[in-house]
């Protein structure tokens, strides 16, 4: 089976997201098509959308290198092209006892490890009601001072997004906070 991923080629314009951060962008819109099932309209991810979700939901690895190369071309063209300094990345992570937990994880490290920029995934955590924290008094340290690129998902409401962000510019006194998510939903209901 073709990896739906070799089809994806990151070519912008992206989406801007506009916010508490300083500037933000989603790769692509998390609905593709809509098509019509049993008389009922049902919405269609992107390619994208369905890749990610199979990988961090589903467990399909095979999917992990082109996610993960499809994050970092992004990062290049929207925020190395503009000068834009990035002095370390984190992404949103879903709760530790979830079982897609080390997936963002790793896909966090490998986005690291190819645009050369610090990880500091231990710099955050998602509570057990699900807010975003700073797991320890000593963990907002690997943040302050610093230009961070949050990365998520998916952009439904932004309200976790806005959250993490103003954790990390109040308490954590970031120096500012740049976004890029993989979709967003255009129209949230």
């Amino acid at each position: 089976m073709q990896n739906p991923m070799q089809t994806i080629t990151p070519v912008p314009p992206a989406i801007m997201l506009e916010d508490r951060w300083y500037s933000g962008w989603a790769i692509d819109s998390h609905t593709a098509s809509r098509r019509l099932k049993s008389g009922n309209s049902e919405r269609v991810r992107s390619d994208l959308a369905d890749a990610w979700y199979r990988y961090r939901y589903e467990g399909e690895t095979a999917l992990f290198d082109s996610i993960a190369g499809t994050i970092a071309r992004y990062v290049r063209a929207y925020f190395a092209e503009e000068n834009i300094r990035l002095d370390c990345m984190l992404m949103l992570p879903p709760n530790a006892d979830r079982p897609e937990y080390r997936r963002v994880i790793e896909l966090s490290a490998a986005v690291s490890r190819a645009l050369n920029i610090p990880s500091s995934q231990a710099a955050i955590m998602r509570t057990s009601n699900g807010s975003i924290a700073f797991p320890s008094p000593s963990a907002s340290r690997l943040i302050t001072g610093n230009t961070v690129l949050v990365i998520d998902d998916i952009f439904r409401s932004g309200r976790t997004l806005k959250q993490c962000c103003q954790l990390l510019m109040e308490e954590g006194k970031a120096a500012g906070v740049q976004v890029l998510v993989g979709t967003k939903v255009m129209n949230p209901k």
